[in-house]
């Protein structure tokens, strides 16, 4: 689950900018989202797509977990299929880079 790992960085940088949202693809287990997201106390937003097919529509997604990364313009600068600890490293690299940059910082 990376979850933690997103708390992590949310904990990390949020005070920077960085927001995060993420997507239950499986409406069926909205409940169980929320639950979770209450019980761990995470503090970043959780939402359920309308149905299953809807990020892969939108977003290209290719499996659970996809992660993908918007700059603020909504540009996709990372997107990474799984879920593994050298995927929440770079996840960590783009987002300091991406708050370093001057357009960020403004």
């Amino acid at each position: 689950m990376e979850f933690p790992y997103i708390q992590k960085l949310v904990d990390k940088y949020g005070s920077k900018g960085l927001v995060v949202v993420t997507l239950n693809t499986m409406p069926s287990g909205d409940a169980t989202g929320k639950l979770m997201m209450t019980r761990k106390g995470y503090n970043f937003t959780h939402l359920t797509t309308p149905d299953n097919d809807w990020a892969t529509k939108n977003y290209k997604f290719e499996g659970a977990p996809t992660t993908v990364l918007l700059d603020r313009d909504g540009k996709v600068i990372l997107r990474h299929l799984g879920y593994s600890l050298e995927g929440i490293r770079a996840m960590d690299q783009a987002i300091a880079h991406l708050l370093e940059s001057p357009v960020a910082k403004k």
